[in-house]
């Protein structure tokens, strides 16, 4: 914790254990993680044309029949070359999954064997040299935007009015071949968190803390929802929100919150209606509808289901996408409980006017 503001310290750190199994699930699946950084591109070119051993795919298939996820996988990733993180690692995976503290120890060695063979399939390879750039450039840029992020972290923890649980925050260099729609916070002990995201700007890393904030006071909301208000929320946030994250409510939820207090409520701006939608399509021209389309996987998807190829048929068909993917009837809520919330922040913190307020507003 910081003597001088009671806040967590935050610090950068790599973590070879985590580019590792990032860099493996890439090589087994190239439609795995993010196809759009050029990173991503030369390393799926790289592993076209190299065998990949049996033995890593054999290994990856038994993590998911036996029920792994990926957070679980990073996880365990952390243990990388760190023998005394086991223990708090293997207890921490027991509590959140269940899965036996034996049976846990025997999937780690399993995963490490695999991370340390796949290293050294990797160590003639041109792909150190091209992370090994990537990490420098990317510590500089993040370096220089850290006081910054310190700045934000306290407007975070000013605002939302919550006592840190933890002293310290880790953020690992950007993982090039990572998901941009995910991020992880793993846990390094009790009071440390390991942050890991696609996106350097401070933002994307404002938001994985805010997650990390947001998290527990959701699952307490929940908690007071029927099922009926549960599967209300659902239908209530908007297509593309329900593309991703599927009838999660927790990760729907939050994320939501997210969203709104960063893209709406800090910028004043309120969520769009679809006259706000039409008018923002309307700027654009042709040729940057078309660099969208291209680059932009989830916008490729949703105009594919309905048959638009170009700003024409998008433009005629506009009222029917917003309808289907930008409705978003949860975002008007939660931004009104935090008009509501700002008025009231001097004698409440967040998570007990959440408490009081979002079971009735949701």
């Amino acid at each position: 914790m910081d003597a001088k503001t009671n806040l967590p310290v935050i610090r950068l750190k790599e973590e070879a254990g985590l580019l590792l199994l990032s860099t493996l699930l890439k090589s087994l699946n190239p439609r795995w993680g993010n196809n759009n950084s050029r990173v991503a591109r030369m390393v799926l070119d790289y592993f076209r044309f190299i065998p990949i051993n049996s033995a890593f795919l054999t290994a990856v298939q038994q993590f998911q029949q036996a029920g792994l996820t990926e957070e679980t996988l990073y996880q365990l990733a952390l243990t990388y070359n760190h023998p005394e993180r086991t223990d708090f690692t293997l207890n921490y995976l027991h509590q959140r999954t269940n899965i036996p503290i034996e049976e846990l120890r025997r999937h780690q060695e399993s995963l490490l064997k695999t991370l340390a063979g796949f290293k050294l399939s990797l160590s003639a390879s041109p792909l150190q040299q091209l992370f090994n750039t990537f990490n420098a450039k990317d510590t500089h840029q993040r370096l220089e935007d850290l006081e910054t992020l310190k700045a934000e972290v306290a407007d975070l923890y000013n605002f939302f009015r919550i006592k840190p649980a933890q002293s310290e925050f880790i953020f690992t260099p950007t993982d090039p071949l990572f998901s941009e729609y995910i991020g992880h916070a793993l846990m390094l002990s009790p009071t440390q968190v390991v942050f890991m995201t696609y996106n350097p700007q401070v933002k994307a890393q404002t938001y994985q803390i805010l997650r990390l904030i947001l998290t527990p006071i959701v699952q307490k909301v929940l908690m007071q929802l029927s099922n009926d208000q549960k599967q209300n929320l659902f239908e209530s946030a908007s297509g593309k929100i329900r593309q991703v994250y599927g009838p999660n409510p927790q990760e729907l939820l939050t994320s939501e919150l997210i969203s709104v207090y960063y893209n709406n409520f800090k910028t004043k701006k309120p969520v769009d209606d679809f006259e706000a939608f039409k008018a923002r399509v309307y700027k654009l021209s042709d040729k940057q509808f078309l660099q969208s389309l291209e680059t932009n996987h989830a916008l490729r998807e949703r105009c594919a289901y309905l048959g638009i190829r170009n700003l024409i048929e998008f433009k005629a068909g506009l009222k029917q996408y917003y309808d289907m993917f930008f409705r978003d009837e949860l975002s008007l809520k939660l931004y009104r409980a935090y008009q509501i919330y700002n008025n009231q922040q001097s004698s409440i913190g967040f998570e007990q006017f959440a408490l009081t307020n979002l079971p009735k507003m949701l």
